[in-house]
């Protein structure tokens, strides 16, 4: 099982991870699945799409993996093992280990032996771009107990995410409704710090050779400097996607679930986002420098 090992992006939303996972993924050795910790609540509804531009049911590659799944496994009881487990609450679950796991761990050893089955044999790693927000905040730490994980944070300004936040849900635009997000700007102030330190925490009890801090703000304005770095990090070579990105090529479209967007998009350009800098209200700014200060500083956005 851990002949394929798993790429997971960590941070916190709308920080690029959709973008940086539809490039990465473009490299034969790597593919991408999206946001992975959303398949349970996927599973049982309509209309939701793969980044292949079939709905799930229907896709070739997640159609079988949901066959399986519905099989085997009672999907709300496992939906609330994996919410226990992987969110804020999981932090206990790390140290009390006696606490039992055994139907999420088979339900995640199942999810991921199905995948590695499916994927090209090229493939090296799998990408779960989950990212580590409170749902998700130790999942990429419980994940590394079963497989091989490299963990990737990606940051981005906060006070860039909570403009992306401010102008709306990706999922109820991508649903048509009313995509408005109640207090958006308080909930970025609060969660931006706490899916950061999700990352943390899984650097904490890894080693250095298992984590790599990438901001998208460098990414976008110098993709070929982040690749290259995530390129040594991973031991693969990404000049392809560099070059494909300078000539500004169709980026092919993989399997990806949930994300914003931009995951059923083939032409990619890089370009950086810095709307905020303009548009973001003074009583934002103030909201968010009151609650997260110290990540900012450290990470010198301040």
């Amino acid at each position: 099982m851990k002949t394929k090992k798993i790429v997971y992006i960590a941070g916190y939303g709308r920080s690029g991870s959709t973008l940086l996972e539809r490039i990465l993924s473009s490299n034969q050795k790597m593919f991408g699945v999206g946001e992975l910790f959303h398949l349970l609540r996927l599973i049982n509804g309509k209309n939701n799409f793969c980044s292949c531009g079939n709905e799930i049911h229907q896709c070739d590659f997640w159609s079988k993996i949901i066959a399986k799944i519905n099989a085997e496994y009672d999907i709300e009881q496992t939906k609330q093992d994996r919410k226990f487990f992987e969110s804020i609450t999981g932090i206990f679950s790390c140290i009390a280990k006696r606490l039992k796991k055994q139907n999420y761990q088979d339900y995640t050893k199942e999810i991921f032996s199905e995948i590695f089955k499916l994927v090209p044999s090229e493939t090296k790693y799998i990408i779960d771009s989950s990212k580590t927000a409170r749902n998700s905040l130790v999942r990429p730490v419980l994940l590394s107990n079963l497989f091989d994980v490299k963990v990737i944070h990606l940051i981005r300004d906060g006070r860039g995410c909570m403009w992306s936040n401010l102008k709306g849900s990706n999922q109820k635009l991508e649903a048509g409704v009313d995509p408005t997000i109640p207090f958006a700007g308080l909930r970025t102030a609060l969660n931006w710090p706490v899916a950061n330190s999700g990352a943390h925490f899984f650097q904490l009890l890894n080693s250095q050779e298992s984590y790599c801090r990438v901001k998208y703000e460098n990414f976008v304005e110098n993709p070929e400097n982040s690749l290259a770095k995530i390129g040594d990090f991973l031991g693969v070579d990404f000049a392809a996607q560099i070059n494909m990105l300078k000539l500004e090529q169709k980026v092919p479209l993989g399997h990806q679930l949930d994300g914003n967007r931009l995951r059923k998009k083939e032409k990619i350009i890089l370009q950086p986002d810095l709307e905020w800098k303009s548009k973001l209200g003074f009583e934002y700014r103030l909201l968010f420098w009151l609650f997260a200060w110290p990540w900012g500083l450290f990470y010198k956005y301040f």
